[in-house]
């Protein structure tokens, strides 16, 4: 009766930490907070930090966080005012984890929005993960506001997003407004039913299969 109650506790304890709130619209102080994790559909979202730095420094209270659904791929759009004065810089990092439940995820897509870059200046966003590397940004007369990869389908991952902007020279400076991540999810593979008996099967008989040898 014990095991039983233990067993019980075990999985219902599991099972309301498996569950997230859902993501609400707010800012990342609320966001960047020890244990926070909030969930879009099928995918969980946590371990969120940020560290602004530079001349210019934009506040976590000052980044609004926004939840996206796509064309069925999630995740955020994260709003501030980022900006350089010439011959001021920017950079903050913002990193966290996405980790699907009952699914995969198999591409990562980035864009920006609300950009632009004066005489020497620079806008360029990086986002890293074990599964893909991602680039936006413009710099002179190049411009690239969108960049997605395909990869093979994890249950996790881990990004992190480095926004710098370089003022230049001279003009209006350089400045970007939104910063959106996207993830598509595929189904998780699961085992046939025949193959997942005859393993269960196979488990069984492995107690008298030892007896006999034992003889």
């Amino acid at each position: 009766m014990k095991k039983s109650l233990l067993l019980f506790t075990f999985v219902l304890g599991s099972s309301y930490a498996a569950w997230a709130g859902t993501c609400t619209t707010g800012t990342l102080a609320t966001y960047d907070v020890a244990g926070f994790s909030c969930s879009i559909d099928d995918v969980t979202f946590s371990g969120f930090g940020y560290v602004p730095s530079g001349s210019v420094i934009i506040s976590a209270a000052d980044v609004a966080v926004t939840p996206e659904i796509v064309g069925g791929e999630v995740g955020f759009q994260f709003n501030a005012p980022w900006f350089a004065l010439p011959g001021d810089f920017l950079d903050s990092f913002i990193d966290y984890t996405a980790t699907c439940n009952g699914c995969q995820i198999d591409d990562l897509a980035l864009a920006m929005g609300g950009y632009g870059a004066g005489t020497g200046g620079i806008v360029r966003v990086d986002e890293s993960s074990s599964s893909a590397d991602l680039t936006v940004g413009q710099a002179g007369t190049t411009t690239i506001p969108t960049d997605s990869a395909t990869f093979t389908p994890v249950g996790s991952l881990s990004v992190s997003k480095d926004i710098l902007l370089g003022g230049g020279t001279s003009g209006l400076g350089s400045a970007v407004s939104s910063v959106t991540n996207l993830f598509s999810t595929t189904p998780a593979v699961v085992p046939e039913p025949s193959l997942l008996l005859l393993t269960v099967g196979l488990l069984g008989l492995a107690p008298i299969a030892r007896r006999k040898f034992v003889r």
